[in-house]
């Protein structure tokens, strides 16, 4: 792919990553433990405990269907971190578990719900290796087809094929969002969005902005696209502090797409997330929209691997290039090993 062009952020502000305790403030991370997302009629959650056990993990699952089928959701999607696979194999427990989540996306339905073992990002603290999994339990009437998950994983893997980066265009700036590019970014998002995991109004970009780390792409004094950084840090039992950075909320006015800027923009938050937090305990990646590839394109070029899909995973609606059916779109996890 060559070398990438890194750009940093003008130190508008000496950090922008802080360590602050995880409140909540973050809609896609969300926050420890299991809760009910009625929106997207979903139960999400991330285990704050390290799950070396087999009925560690049986508890948490069973937990998240009571829940789902208590509140009428139609998924669940779980997060939960282990030691590495290869570590796992180190122990008569780790293997048990390693054999039981093998088998989990294989057994079909339990309890009315499908299984899937959706994603897997690696990381690294205290120098030795874990991950993050994705696992979803899905109703049938909210599994997509299996023809279209066909072709946007195909999409997907095209997408890292014959990438050439280039340094941003001079005729665009990249800096971070203020009070001022509010009105600008909801007629952005209202323009690009029909439905969406969150609120886009201007009440909460006006939030996102002030306690988000947000950047804009301008052209001619214009913002033409724009992309957040939630952050959150867990304190996980058996790990110790971790950080979580989601780049979100990205949109790209039609007229200036193919420009890299969603790869830019990745590329500067990654190089001051490492900044501000450290290679290491730090967990980067995307959730791109499936029925878009080049979401997962840019996030590639930014330097960015696929490793998961997550079906139907929430309410978003935009221009699809794969014929998703409804308003849940299955998206692309992609990961970041860092700037």
């Amino acid at each position: 792919m060559g070398m990438r062009a890194i750009h940093r952020i003008p130190p508008a502000r000496e950090r922008l990553f802080h360590r602050s305790g995880n409140r909540g403030g973050c809609p896609s991370i969300g926050s420890a433990g299991l809760m009910l997302d009625n929106l997207s009629s979903r139960v999400k959650g991330i285990i704050p405990q390290l799950i070396t056990r087999t009925n560690q993990l049986i508890d948490v699952l069973d937990s998240a269907r009571a829940m789902a089928s208590s509140g009428g959701a139609s998924r669940s999607t779980v997060r939960v971190f282990l030691p590495s696979f290869h570590s796992l194999g180190r122990s008569r427990e780790g293997r048990a578990l390693a054999s039981f989540l093998q088998e989990f996306g294989t057994t079909g339905q339990e309890d009315g719900r499908i299984n899937s073992f959706e994603g897997l990002i690696p990381f690294t603290s205290g120098g030795s290796d874990f991950m993050l999994l994705y696992l979803g339990m899905n109703s049938p009437s909210r599994m997509s087809r299996s023809s279209i998950i066909s072709q946007e994983k195909r999409e997907a893997a095209r997408a890292s094929h014959n990438l050439s980066h280039r340094p941003l265009d001079s005729k665009y700036s990249i800096r971070l969002a203020g009070k001022e590019d509010v009105s600008q970014l909801v007629e952005l998002y209202s323009n690009i969005f029909t439905a969406y995991l969150t609120d886009l109004d201007e009440k909460a970009v006006s939030s996102m902005v002030e306690t988000t780390p947000t950047l804009v792409s301008t052209h001619g004094g214009r913002v033409v696209a724009a992309l957040a950084a939630e952050h959150a840090d867990f304190s996980v039992e058996g790990l110790g502090r971790l950080d979580m950075v989601e780049v979100s909320e990205a949109a790209t006015s039609a007229a200036h797409r193919g420009n890299r800027l969603y790869s830019h923009m990745i590329e500067m938050f990654l190089s001051t997330s490492e900044r501000d937090l450290g290679p290491s305990s730090t967990i980067r990646y995307a959730e791109t929209r499936a029925s878009h590839p080049a979401a997962a394109r840019g996030a590639i070029l930014a330097g960015g691997k696929v490793c998961g899909f997550l079906n139907k995973h929430c309410v978003i609606n935009a221009v699809r290039d794969v014929e998703e059916l409804g308003d849940h779109e299955n998206l692309n996890v992609v990961h970041f090993q860092g700037a």
